[in-house]
């Protein structure tokens, strides 16, 4: 790892534990492109309302 990296982590552990979640998300999204990642939002979404309906 670089010396700029270590010290984007090292920042990013003084954050709250919500916000390191944001930082994640927003990194690992960044690796996919914007229709990838849009399919993805929506096939999770598709599976999360058959979910809720297998639970209903």
């Amino acid at each position: 790892m670089t010396t700029q990296a270590m010290k984007i982590c090292q920042a990013a552990e003084q954050l709250s534990p919500i916000e390191r979640i944001e930082v994640i998300e927003h990194l690992f999204y960044s690796l996919d492109s914007k229709s990838k990642r849009e399919k993805i939002d929506s096939s999770w979404a598709e599976e999360s309302e058959l979910r809720l309906s297998a639970y209903e």
